[in-house]
Parts: structure tokens; sequence; C-alpha cells
């Protein structure tokens, strides 16, 4: 008698995968390439690139001194859980009058209490 040695069927998962893997890899791949130049947009509006954010408030007369104040992102004020809605902004002190101011605070609206009377900038 032969003894004939057959080897059992792949399941239809490991066929699936041994026939569609090279184009699910180059899925994997390209789809994050999709969303790079989002990134790369994002990264420029961060870094100061492309501005001081997506809307241009203004130019504000502090004292002697003068801000450029703009919107971070061009959407709608986001609930940020009991504090309420939070928008945020980005701010630049004149060119001259950089070396000579340590910190800058704005506040707008009456404050809930002393503690939260101001943000400090950074940067």
């Amino acid at each position: 008698m032969s003894k004939v040695a057959v080897a059992p069927s792949a399941s239809s998962l490991s066929r699936f995968w041994h026939k569609w893997r090279f184009h699910i890899n180059v899925l994997l791949v390209l789809i994050p390439l999709g969303f790079m130049p989002k990134y790369f947009s994002d990264n420029a509006l961060d870094r100061g690139d492309k501005g001081l954010g997506q809307r241009d408030v203004g130019e504000i007369q502090v004292g002697p001194w003068s801000l450029r104040l703009a919107e971070d992102r061009n959407e709608a004020p986001r609930l940020s859980g009991p504090s309420g809605y939070m928008k945020s902004f980005n701010a630049a002190l004149c060119n001259a009058c950089i070396d000579r101011v340590k910190a800058t605070y704005l506040r707008i609206g009456k404050p809930r209490s002393l503690r939260t009377a101001g943000v400090i900038f950074f940067g």
C-alpha cells in the first residue's frame, strides 16, 4: 500500500493573506502618505513659516508696545470641560520691544477669580 502524506488544506484566512499581502502592505504605506500634506501644513503653521496663525486678528496697541494677535486655528471655540469654551491665539510683540518685555498676559472678559486672571504667553 502506498503511503502518501497529504498536507492539511490551508484556512481561508491564510489563503487570503498569501494572495493579498502585497496589496494590503502597499495600502499601509499609501494611506498615511495621503495625510502628509496636512501634516506638513500644520507643522509649517506651528513653526511660524506660514505666519502667526490661520486668521490674523490685527495689531493691538498696549501702552508703548504693539502686539500682533492671530487665531491659531480658524474654527469655533471648543468645549474644554468645566472651564468652558477655549480658543487658542498666538501673539507676537513688535521687534523693537522684544528685549524690554519679560512676559505678556491676555485677559478676555471678567476672570472667575484672581488665580485665573491671566495665562502667560510663551515662545
